[in-house]
C-alpha cells in the first residue's frame, strides 16, 4: 500500500520482485521487465502501436500508476494514475482487463465467407456437368 500525502509530490515506490500479477490484471499489455539490478525489474506497459517507449508502471492500491526512475529508485503520484484503463487494455479488481473478459467467453463457430459460399453453393442443383466439345 501506498500512501499519497495530499500534495502532488512524488512518493517513492519499492516494485514488485517478480512477476505476480494475473492476467486480469495486466491485459497482456503489462509485460514484466526483469533487469540485472533487481530493483529496476517492473512491469512496462506495451502497446503494438508503439515500438519505442514502454513506460513503467506499477498495479497500486487497486490502480494503476506510471513509474519514474530517478537516482536508482521508481517514484510515482496521484498525477500518475493511469485514467485510460480500457484503451490501454489493463484491468483492476472491480473491472478485468478487456484482453482477460474476452478469453472466459465460450468460443463461437462462425463461418468464414469461404464456408458461406461452398455450402451455398453445394446443393444438387448446383452440381458442374460435363460439357462435351
Amino acid at each position: 500500500m501506498v500512501e499519497f500525502l495530499d500534495t502532488e509530490e512524488s512518493v517513492e515506490v519499492v516494485p514488485h520482485v517478480r512477476a505476480n500479477l494475473s492476467f486480469a490484471f495486466t491485459g497482456g499489455v503489462a509485460v514484466w521487465v526483469e533487469s540485472e539490478r533487481p530493483e529496476a525489474s517492473a512491469y512496462h506497459l506495451w502497446h503494438p502501436y508503439n515500438d519505442r517507449s514502454f513506460p513503467t508502471v506499477k498495479f497500486i492500491n487497486g490502480d494503476w500508476y506510471y513509474l519514474d526512475w530517478n537516482n536508482g529508485k521508481y517514484y510515482t503520484g496521484p498525477q500518475s494514475w493511469i485514467t485510460t484503463l480500457i484503451g490501454l487494455g489493463l484491468g483492476t479488481c472491480e473491472a478485468p482487463s478487456i484482453n482477460a473478459t474476452l478469453l472466459l467467453r465460450e468460443p463461437v463457430h462462425t463461418p468464414s465467407v469461404s464456408e458461406q459460399t461452398k455450402e451455398s453453393h453445394n446443393t444438387p442443383e448446383d452440381k458442374d456437368e460435363p460439357v462435351l466439345t
